[in-house]
């Protein structure tokens, strides 16, 4: 599942840094690992590499793109699944509030619910 900073132009493409995930998350904050504090942020490909999705339209994770290292939560516009389960985007944290389920195989802007107002998602698998 790739969350993205921007959403889809007239064109039908999605070109943003994105963050990429395969796993349910229940704060799109962060998470705590031991002393650690792990911030989900969007992030440009460090080695430059634009990372491609397959799913019939031009949808790109963009190096170097505006958006690159703004925080995740409340912030995500599109998403695109190309995970083999459905996936879902909360509006609350811990998989409260409204819920955008976003089917496998499919890529478009959040519902304006969920659009820069997420907060948690779940890998329905």
């Amino acid at each position: 599942m790739g969350y993205f900073y921007y959403g889809k132009n007239n064109g039908g493409e999605i070109i943003s840094p994105c963050y990429l995930t395969n796993r349910s998350m229940v704060d799109h904050w962060g998470r705590v690992e031991g002393d650690e504090t792990i911030r989900y942020e969007f992030r440009n490909q460090p080695n430059g590499n634009i990372i491609k999705f397959r799913l019939g339209i031009n949808t790109k994770c963009m190096p170097q793109y505006y958006g690159s290292g703004q925080a995740l939560k409340n912030a995500a516009a599109a998403a695109a699944n190309q995970d083999w389960v459905p996936h879902e985007t909360y509006y609350n944290s811990y998989f409260e509030g409204y819920v955008d389920r976003m089917e496998n195989g499919t890529v478009y802007n959040l519902l304006p619910a969920v659009r820069n107002n997420n907060a948690s998602s779940r890998r329905m698998g």
